[in-house]
Formats: C-alpha cells, sequence, structure tokens
C-alpha cells in the first residue's frame, strides 16, 4: 500500500505529507542562494531553513512568500556570520 491509513479511514501518500526536513544554506544573498532559499520557503516538504551569511538574506519577490512572518513563526532562521567563522570551520575540517 503506498499510503498510510488515518483513523477516519482515508488514506494519505507520502507525498502530500510535509516530511518536515530541515535546511542549512550557506551563501543566501548570491544569485543562486537567493533562488534555494525562495525554493526551500514555498517547499511544503521543509519545516526549517536555517542560513548563515555575510548579511541577511532577502526572499525575491517572485516566490511570494511573507519573509517577516516565516521569520516570526521561525521557519526561517537567518544568523549573520564573518568570515572567521568560515576560516574556523575550515581549519576544523583540515585537522
Amino acid at each position: 500500500m503506498a499510503g498510510a491509513e488515518g483513523q477516519t479511514g482515508e488514506i494519505a501518500s507520502t507525498s502530500e505529507k510535509s516530511l518536515g526536513m530541515n535546511a542549512v544554506l550557506i551563501g543566501a544573498t548570491g544569485a543562486i542562494g537567493e533562488c534555494l532559499l525562495g525554493e526551500l520557503l514555498i517547499s511544503k516538504h521543509v519545516s526549517k531553513v536555517v542560513s548563515l551569511g555575510r548579511r541577511k538574506a532577502t526572499v525575491s519577490a517572485s516566490y511570494s512568500v511573507d519573509q517577516k512572518a516565516e521569520e516570526d513563526s521561525g521557519r526561517l532562521e537567518q544568523h549573520i556570520v564573518g568570515m572567521k567563522f568560515f576560516n574556523d570551520v575550515i581549519l576544523m575540517r583540515t585537522r
């Protein structure tokens, strides 16, 4: 059977349910990162997006996403980090 039976007897496919995936996006202010941020926020399969970057990212208006509402709900979390953070991460990986 391709789905799970609910209490009322209806069958819901996995594609209709939210998978609740979390995403970490590094570099959401660039051209590709901005598009990826929009795609993640319109996806019903993503329950949380954490963005790390040198400045706050802005969702393109073409995605019709209420960025403030997404941030207020906690679904979009943005962290401003400096280059030292990224350098430290690279150094940790080379040890």
